[in-house]
């Protein structure tokens, strides 16, 4: 018999910037569950095949080891590593979300996009350079209003599209540079 348990969750990651927001609570979520249910790690499958049947960063946010990363198949093929730099970045939202079911539903399979090359060399991919996103084309497929704010923000930063969207962020030299950044 499994214990009852109760939390409160607050969320402050914007839902539909592509920003992994309630991808990193499931993952935070089995995380509790597996300390509460049973020992840690004693069946890492099943609970791999959980963490997919949520959804596709899940088994990212539950594997993570502080890496920057790019995942394949449905999260849990790691094609490429690095240590994660250590820098200041700026995120900006636009007043609109995306869906990223509809992202992948109007992403073009036959474009060659960059994971598909990854899978071939994954040492090709530049991990702590950002972009290109291979999803920006279908996100903006998806919401034309994407493009209109991409041109206002544009002159501002080289932005790089978070995720699926709609959030984008900017690697920024410095912290002040990154602040005077935001404020702009």
């Amino acid at each position: 018999r499994l214990p009852a348990l109760h939390w409160k969750l607050r969320k402050d990651i914007p839902h539909g910037a592509g920003l992994g927001g309630g991808s990193g609570n499931a993952a935070g979520a089995l995380c509790l569950l597996e300390h509460w249910v049973g020992p840690p790690g004693a069946d890492a499958q099943q609970l791999l095949r959980l963490a997919m049947s949520l959804g596709s960063d899940v088994p990212f946010f539950l594997q993570a080891q502080g890496l920057a990363e790019l995942r394949g198949g449905r999260g849990e093929l790691r094609l490429a590593s690095a240590p994660a730099p250590v820098a200041a970045c700026v995120i900006a939202v636009p007043p609109f979300t995306i869906s990223t079911a509809a992202v992948y539903g109007a992403l073009d399979a036959r474009e060659d996009t960059t994971a598909s090359r990854l899978r071939s060399d994954p040492s090709a991919h530049p991990a702590a350079t950002p972009g290109p996103n291979d999803l920006t084309p279908a996100a903006q497929k998806v919401e034309p209003k994407l493009r209109d704010w991409l041109r206002q923000v544009q002159d501002l930063a080289a932005l790089t599209m978070s995720g699926s969207g709609s959030a984008h962020f900017a690697p920024a030299p410095s912290l002040a540079a990154a602040q005077d950044l935001a404020v702009r």
